[in-house]
């Protein structure tokens, strides 16, 4: 999730930009050279055929799975409240970043027999808050970034895997659904630009609350690890191993249609 600060918070900890860039040169967090704009590069040419790949094999998944008739089916909307954190080394000094969000989504669960289906959600992420605790002890010290630091901080995320039902009756519906998870960030401040995109695994633990015959209340949330990532920042695209752990309780009203 790599992001860049103001420089006054550099100035605010008696760092210049250079000592906290060269600091944080491979974490999450980035001062961004004057040098805004992308360029598609060979390495982020071949991460966009990736990318083409999985959207057509996706695609190809849920068109089989639509022709196949379903036991069940539901679509909703949720709000949830998703908390990712990271902790690693970088040059002996360790780093760990809490970064708070609310996020508005949309999910779709179809059952085609009375266990197994296919679930899928997508949620428009809004950063609130990111605190990024650098050292330990006396040497350690803490920076708290906001929203309003940016100009532009968004992030996307996304969750598609089977549906395993556990329980079902005619009150509820209680389901298991891990899968892949994919999860985009971008920031913008006095024209630069930084847009990171993590993948990795996850799951949704929901359980369906039903109100009446097509209406449903829903509960429940999603784990995430996220451990690899493609950063395109400064006209530059560099891909790394990343360890990002999220953890995502959610609530949603929905229809179900069988």
């Amino acid at each position: 999730m790599s992001l860049f600060a103001k420089k006054e918070v550099a100035n605010e900890k008696n760092y210049c930009e250079d000592n906290i860039n060269k600091l944080l040169k491979d974490f999450k967090i980035q001062i961004v050279p004057n040098c805004a704009g992308f360029y598609l590069n060979p390495l982020r040419e071949k991460f966009m055929k990736k990318i083409l790949l999985a959207a057509v094999i996706a695609a190809c998944i849920s068109a089989s799975a639509a022709a196949v008739e379903t036991k069940y089916e539901s679509f909703g909307f949720n709000f949830s409240v998703p908390v990712l954190y990271e902790s690693q080394e970088e040059d002996g000094v360790e780093v760990e970043t809490t970064m708070t969000s609310i996020a508005f989504g949309i999910q779709a669960l179809s059952l085609y027999t009375e266990r197994l289906g296919l679930y899928v959600n997508l949620d428009l992420v809004l950063p609130q808050n990111i605190s990024i605790k650098i050292g330990s002890g006396k040497l350690g010290y803490t920076i708290d970034i906001d929203r309003s630091d940016y100009d532009s901080l968004w992030g996307m995320s996304a969750l598609l895997g089977p549906a395993i039902c556990i329980t079902q009756s005619d009150k509820m519906l209680f389901t298991v659904s891990p899968g892949i998870h994919y999860s985009l960030l971008s920031a913008e401040l006095e024209g630069n630009s930084s847009v990171v995109y993590l993948f990795g695994l996850g799951a949704n633990i929901q359980d369906s609350i039903f109100f009446s015959d097509s209406g449903y209340f829903s509960f429940g949330g999603d784990i995430a690890y996220d451990f690899y990532g493609v950063n395109i920042s400064g006209g530059e695209s560099k891909s790394e191993t990343s360890h990002d752990f999220t953890f995502t309780p959610r609530i949603g009203v929905g229809f179900r249609f069988k």
